[in-house]
């Protein structure tokens, strides 16, 4: 059997704070992008939109409480740039709290995130955003 389906034509996103968010993509491990196009205005949208899926299909549970971890590249965390700072700010506006892990390698953060089944976010200079309970963000 054949299907058809309509998919809807992709609109250039509003601003937001005098900034129009650049578009990112998605890759197999996570949200994707040169470093210099995410920025914390990509990135806070993104984690807005993870969480609201998230509860969309019921993977938050009371605990509201979710596995932060990132790698060791300056992007990740560092006074000049941070997308740790960017990913706490999302998971506080939306009445979340993190678990930071440190910096730890992708595969022992997902590991902690599937067996205490909890959402997990990992920053490695991108984001890597990942749910069987977890997410990674990548630029």
């Amino acid at each position: 059997m054949l299907f058809r389906v309509k998919v809807p034509s992709v609109q250039t996103p509003g601003s937001f704070r005098g900034r129009t968010p650049r578009p990112l993509r998605f890759g197999t491990s996570g949200l994707r992008g040169l470093v210099t196009d995410l920025t914390d205005l990509e990135v806070y949208l993104a984690i807005r939109g993870f969480i609201d899926y998230l509860r969309s299909v019921g993977d938050l549970d009371e605990r509201n409480v979710v596995a932060l971890a990132g790698d060791l590249r300056s992007s990740t965390d560092s006074p000049e740039r941070s997308i740790l700072r960017a990913v706490v700010r999302a998971l506080n506006d939306a009445g979340l709290s993190s678990e930071y892990h440190g910096r730890v390698p992708t595969p022992a953060l997902t590991y902690y995130g599937i067996t205490q089944a909890m959402p997990s976010i990992m920053v490695t200079g991108q984001v890597g955003v990942s749910s069987m309970k977890s997410m990674v963000m990548e630029p």
